[in-house]
């Protein structure tokens, strides 16, 4: 029961961050699309599409293999693809997960106290 309310109490502070970061894909997202409008050579991921570019930026939020897709689209479109893959990859996985991870633990907090 005291495990029930600490998820609950910490709804609102998740769901504010939820909306945050998925503005932040979207907003790449497009971005992306609009930038490559292309497969990424060599991986499954493309940027043909709205939906495969959201799931493409969530691949390199978390991380998964975000380096490789930067070298495959560094021929195609030059080292300005640098300065959209990096931002996608620290922002999106150092702050935004971080910050998921410091409003759980402060949830715990407050209700253990």
């Amino acid at each position: 029961q005291r495990l029930l309310s600490l998820v609950l109490a910490s709804m609102k502070s998740v769901a504010s961050l939820s909306l945050v970061a998925l503005i932040f894909i979207y907003i790449f997202a497009i971005l992306g699309f609009q930038l490559f409008t292309t497969d990424v050579p060599g991986s499954r991921f493309s940027f043909s599409n709205v939906f495969d570019s959201l799931l493409t930026v969530f691949v390199i939020i978390t991380g998964e293999n975000w380096s490789d897709m930067t070298a495959a689209m560094v021929p195609l479109y030059g080292w300005g693809t640098v300065f959209y893959f990096v931002p996608i990859f620290i922002v999106g996985n150092f702050f935004i997960t971080n910050l998921f991870i410091a409003i759980i633990i402060d949830s715990f907090s407050e209700v253990s106290q």
